[in-house]
């Protein structure tokens, strides 16, 4: 998503057969209580890069 001209990665909430609910109000960031996890969720993140970005 696009806000004040800076693209960042927020958690998007969707209803099953309407489509997108909401959206966080802050961005989301990467995080794990293991490097393990840190990483998992890293590549999370990559993955969402390459989806169409929300305005």
């Amino acid at each position: 998503m696009v806000r004040n001209d800076e693209p960042a990665i927020y958690e998007v909430y969707y209803h099953e057969n309407e489509g997108i609910r909401g959206h966080s109000s802050n961005p989301a960031f990467p995080a794990g209580c293991t490097l393990e996890e840190l990483t998992a969720n890293l590549e999370l993140y990559a993955a969402a890069l390459a989806k169409p970005v929300l305005t």
